[in-house]
């Protein structure tokens, strides 16, 4: 199982990296199950200004992890292509945060989410079901909803098959992983007001630390990582799912 856990380990790691992007585009319309309704103040009807979140604002997704590539880059033989899961994510605070000398008003976004495999699948030869187990907690500036910080514990096991049945007594701990990324200047995921048709892009800065402990993986060292990206607005219109609020 040791090529395996490197691989499911490093999996996790990297699928890290998109989540400040990847997940709060639906936030904008978005509302919470335990709080007034987060709102969206419209400039006109062609655009989308910064979202006003609250305190207990939460956010519940459907999603998966897809490890199809990696895996096949690792040369970790496996039929596994995605974990699926959900992720709950939640506003639990909002204060003054020191940014680069700047008292700056953040908010903290902690998601929770759980991922595993489809059933029993295989790796390296080896057959059970793979978990991946995500806390985050995330520091993102209130005026544009760019993200400074994202902090990551990810916790991977392994439930070895038995007479084509998953065991949990035989689990394996196959380790538990802190990543704590830094991004200077914040990662600016939107340009608000947002319009169809627009497009912005930044340079920044990654710092990544981390630490943890396996008896499977050597942890990473820290990296700093200068990054470009881009982003676009393709379209506008409603989600089509119905928020309680």
């Amino acid at each position: 199982m040791h090529a395996a856990s490197r691989a499911m380990l490093m999996v996790a790691a990297l699928a890290l990296a998109p989540l400040a992007c990847s997940l709060t585009v639906a936030d904008l319309s978005n509302a919470d199950s335990y709080s007034e309704r987060s709102s969206v103040q419209p400039r006109n009807s062609g655009s989308a200004d910064v979202p006003d979140w609250r305190v207990n604002d939460n956010w519940m997704y459907d999603g998966y992890l897809d490890v199809a590539d990696f895996v096949a880059d690792s040369g970790v033989s496996t039929n596994a292509e995605t974990l699926e899961g959900s992720l709950d994510r939640t506003v639990s605070d909002i204060y003054l945060y020191d940014i680069d000398g700047n008292e700056t008003l953040v908010y903290e976004v902690e998601s929770i989410g759980a991922y595993e495999s489809d059933g029993v699948i295989e790796i390296d030869g080896t057959n059970g079901c793979l978990y991946v187990d995500m806390q985050t907690t995330e520091i993102i500036r209130v005026s544009d909803l760019a993200t400074y910080s994202q902090d990551v514990t990810i916790d991977v096991y392994f439930d070895p098959s038995f007479w084509g049945s998953c065991v949990e007594w035989l689990r394996q701990d196959i380790g538990e992983l802190s990543v704590d990324n830094t991004f200077q200047p914040p990662l600016e995921n939107y340009d608000f007001p947002l319009s169809v048709g627009e497009t912005w892009g930044m340079d920044y800065t990654q710092e990544t630390e981390y630490s943890g402990s396996s008896n499977y993986v050597d942890i990473p060292d820290d990296t700093s990582d200068t990054n470009s990206t881009s982003w676009a607005v393709v379209s506008q219109g409603g989600s089509g799912v119905a928020y309680p609020g």
